[in-house]
């Protein structure tokens, strides 16, 4: 997997009293190959154990995100919010 793709974590950007923000910047072209996947399987890796913080997904950077990682990557945001993640 290339760098460029490689899920970015910050922990935590910054601390509120009760909560950590997490910062994961999604890569410029973002399709349905290996890299991809790849890089949907660190953000589960990397938020598997957060619980009560803020995850912030940044597309600034986001020209191309292809259609068919939509589902998992919802997928994802919906196990984190049952973890009282916002």
């Amino acid at each position: 997997m290339t760098n460029k793709l490689s899920a970015i974590l910050t922990t935590p950007l910054y601390e509120m009293p009760s909560q950590r923000i997490y910062n994961f910047v999604i890569p410029k072209n973002f399709s349905s190959n290996l890299d991809g996947y790849e890089f949907l399987s660190n953000i589960s890796i990397n938020t598997y154990n957060i619980k009560d913080g803020v995850i912030v997904f940044d597309f600034l950077s986001n020209e191309l995100f292809d259609n068919n990682l939509c589902s998992p990557l919802g997928a994802r945001i919906e196990d984190l919010k049952n973890k009282n993640n916002v």
